[in-house]
């Protein structure tokens, strides 16, 4: 597996091939256990965000979350043909609602449905 790195050391995607980027983000090889928005790649090792983070504000969670929904835009799109859209949809309301109303502290964020293209 790849994780992408953004500027912040924050794995903003992970995928089983990497594609051309710009600077300066960069790709890293990860084990499968590494999930985008819940690590970050500090001194060449994957560290759990909640380890770094004792508490998260609520304006940090909204900023997460309207992260979450800009990554995932592209599952609305028209010509988009996933087999579990209705996931995709459910997963996004989710994530509307904790953006909508933030809370202080860890949140159990929704899992993040697999890209079903069959």
């Amino acid at each position: 597996m790849k994780a992408l790195i953004d500027e912040n050391g924050v794995v903003v995607q992970v995928e089983e091939q990497e594609f051309e980027i710009a600077f300066p983000c960069f790709w890293v090889e990860c084990s499968n256990d590494v999930v985008a928005y819940e690590y970050k790649y500090e001194n060449e090792i994957f560290v759990p965000i909640s380890k770094l983070i004792s508490v998260s504000t609520a304006e940090q969670n909204k900023t997460t979350a309207k992260q979450k929904l800009q990554d995932t835009d592209w599952t609305v799109l028209s010509d988009v043909n996933l087999a579990n859209k209705t996931e995709w949809e459910n997963y996004r309301a989710a994530i509307r609602a904790i953006a909508r109303n933030p809370q202080e502290g860890e949140i159990d964020w929704p899992t993040r449905p697999v890209n079903d293209w069959s």
